[in-house]
């Protein structure tokens, strides 16, 4: 597993720090970052995936992100003693290592680490840059084809439920089918047993600037 919280570090180096961590295995889908807690540390995606969404007052449920293996959660707001800025929900079968905050602070005086750290944050940055400009310029198929972009496994296929993509991208279940629909006889996805696998990156892009609302 790589992760590039741990750029620049030896392999021994990234043995050791894996090993000092918890491991949190979830046989089931679990929430396990909460908005009204401070986390407990930084959150390593070991296996699986996690689902990021933003809770309102009002009980809405927006999703954000999916963690994909490698990436990290929590460990800022931990740092700043703040409750999380999202809320975390492991997909079955997801595997995560806590490094605690004793751990997570004794690395913030290694510079690679707060390097990376910042890393972490300008990623961040300019994905909510891209989130706020999908919003703003893209039509809805422009739309859903960056937000499954977003949603992907490593292998370019999109797993979660049709809903829960009309939930990320601010449509309706209907909207989403019918576009998928596009895409696929367009020849930029394939969808098998409700698995989407994207054809390439490339090719969406590409889709992306050419399509029509």
């Amino acid at each position: 597993m790589r992760s590039e919280i741990f750029d620049g570090f030896s392999e021994i180096e990234k043995i050791r720090l894996i090993d000092a961590a918890r491991m949190q295995y979830f046989p089931e889908a679990t929430d396990f970052i909460h908005q009204d807690q401070v986390p407990l540390g930084l959150y390593l995606v070991a296996q699986g995936q996690v689902e990021i969404c933003y809770l309102s007052p009002a009980g809405t449920r927006t999703p954000l992100l999916i963690a994909n293996v490698g990436m990290t959660l929590g460990g800022i707001e931990c740092l700043a003693n703040k409750t999380a800025a999202a809320s975390g929900r492991a997909t079955a079968g997801s595997c995560v290592l806590l490094i605690e905050k004793a751990q997570l602070s004794d690395l913030t005086t290694d510079p690679r680490f707060v390097r990376n750290l910042a890393a972490h944050m300008y990623e961040a940055m300019l994905r909510f840059n891209m989130f706020r400009s999908a919003e703003k310029d893209m039509n809805v198929p422009q739309r859903l084809a960056h937000y499954l972009l977003q949603l992907r496994y490593s292998d370019n296929s999109v797993r979660h439920s049709q809903t829960f993509i009309a939930d990320t991208v601010g449509c309706s279940r209907q909207t989403v089918n019918k576009n998928l629909g596009r895409m696929r006889r367009d020849g930029v996805i394939t969808i098998e047993k409700g698995v989407i696998q994207i054809k390439s990156e490339d090719v969406l892009l590409q889709w992306i600037d050419t399509v029509e609302d």
